[in-house]
């Protein structure tokens, strides 16, 4: 495994506190979180007692949006590795109702690529900057986010019914 990526992440909420995220990449090509470090912003001290709750989900999702925009990787590199590594039966080259599923799950991989790209950058409604992109109604681009949570493609899916949920129950 390669050496880890440490992506700093400071919150206005939390001026007093950098929260180092590292990461480890996984063979999917993926991020996968391995630790969070707290520390004090520079000149600050840091107070145990005035830190309440923090908001992790929000820190991973825009370290992992600063980590994607500084490596410069495409989407569409990103969503095609996410399909292969959960559907390593189908491909580009795949004939039929194959190529159609291919071809649909990389355009949903891209899409929830998308759209977490734009809301972890501070976006108040990437739905509707997408739909505006595709020439779609918000509907539809909920529509293929909860089809990509639902197949797992949509980056850190929580969906019960993810594919890779039902992988890594039955392993």
């Amino acid at each position: 495994m390669s050496d880890p990526l440490i992506v700093p992440v400071q919150d206005i909420a939390h001026p007093s506190v950098v929260a180092d995220m590292v990461y480890e990449r996984a063979d999917s090509g993926e991020l996968a979180l391995a630790e969070i470090r707290i520390r004090a912003a520079e000149g600050a001290a840091l107070l145990i007692a005035g830190l309440g709750p923090l908001p992790l989900a929000r820190w991973d999702r825009s370290a992992r949006f600063q980590a994607a925009t500084e490596r410069g990787e495409p989407v569409e590199e990103l969503a095609l590795a996410r399909v292969r590594t959960l559907h390593p039966d189908l491909g580009p080259i795949s004939r039929g109702n194959a190529q159609r599923r291919w071809s649909s799950l990389v355009g949903l991989a891209k899409a929830a690529e998308e759209y977490g790209r734009l809301a972890a950058s501070g976006h108040s409604n990437p739905a509707l900057l997408l739909a505006s992109r595709y020439g779609v109604s918000t509907t539809t681009i909920r529509s293929w986010l909860h089809r990509a949570r639902r197949e797992g493609l949509a980056p850190t899916s929580t969906h019960p019914n993810a594919t890779v949920n039902r992988q890594r129950s039955e392993s």
